[in-house]
């Protein structure tokens, strides 16, 4: 049964506002101010398994060779949460943001460590790893990480009209793309059409509310969640002085935001660059395991 999310005007429900991976791959535990945190409702991490099936805190999908350096500072939950104890406040909800299958199937032994007197809530980017959350804990918050199919075709529906689930690259899925329910494409990415008149039926089973990205941002849609009762959250902002905050702010409810690291951010056209550069090399791998 899907779970009612309370809203109202900004008077009764604010858009709470979350740090966005306050503990980064390439930063060691021991740099990180929880002063950072200050303004913040609650924090966002990254989790994946390790090969000894501990949870750690990591975001890098892709571990290529100039990466590999930075395993010696990937952090596990224990820690990070031992770091997390100075800021009690902005640590009452952590939102999972849940990596990959093993570290859904390890949510049940990851949440003694955060303990009960934390709300916590999960993004997933898999279907699989939603009953896996749903299981572990029946009453959270459970938000699917969305995505408008990019190219436009001549005999479908808008590109705005389909929703892809799953995991990333998505930039370039609509290769290959047919019109089928429930279909896979090469990159595993599950389409399927969400309805803004009836947003809660296209969603899978377990899920009660979605993700976007601030570009990929879709008011039609988030209109229809907030008429059915299912929660949007909106990742991507850079600090908590982007102008979008606000601009969204009556029609989401939460905003994942970037935190004052202190350190300065790649420049957009350096990060394309690392991108294409990892979806190369992800390409490469992906060839020679099938090959």
């Amino acid at each position: 049964m899907r779970r009612r999310i309370r809203r109202g005007g900004m008077g009764s429900l604010r858009v709470k506002i979350i740090a966005h991976r306050p503990f980064r791959d390439e930063r060691s535990l021991a740099s990180f101010d929880p002063a950072c945190l200050d303004g913040f409702d609650g924090i966002e991490l990254d989790l994946r398994t390790l090969e000894d099936g501990s949870v750690a805190v990591f975001h890098a999908p892709i571990l290529t060779a100039d990466r590999r350096p930075r395993l010696g500072r990937v952090k596990s939950l224990q820690n990070v949460l031992e770091r997390l104890a100075p800021a009690v406040e902005p640590t009452r909800f952590v939102l999972l943001d849940v990596k990959t299958s093993g570290a859904a199937a390890a949510i049940a032994d990851a949440l003694p460590l955060i303990g009960s007197e934390r709300e916590v809530a999960f993004i997933c980017w898999h279907l699989d790893d939603v009953a896996a959350a749903r299981c572990a804990a029946p009453n959270a918050l459970i938000l699917l990480g969305v995505a408008p199919l990019r190219r436009a075709r001549k005999d479908g529906p808008a590109p705005v009209d389909y929703y892809l689930f799953n995991r990333f690259p998505y930039l370039a899925s609509g290769d290959r793309f047919r019109q089928r329910v429930g279909q896979f494409n090469q990159h595993n990415i599950n389409l399927r059409w969400l309805d803004p008149a009836n947003v809660a039926a296209g969603l899978p089973t377990g899920v009660d509310g979605i993700c976007f990205h601030k570009r990929l941002f879709n008011r039609a849609i988030v209109r229809g969640a907030r008429k059915a009762g299912v929660a949007t959250a909106v990742y991507g902002f850079p600090s908590m002085r982007d102008p979008a905050i606000a601009r969204l702010a009556g029609e989401i409810d939460y905003a994942i935001v970037d935190p004052d690291l202190g350190a300065p951010r790649p420049t957009r056209l350096a990060a394309l660059r690392r991108a294409r550069l990892l979806s190369k090399r992800w390409r490469r791998r992906r060839a020679a395991g099938s090959a």
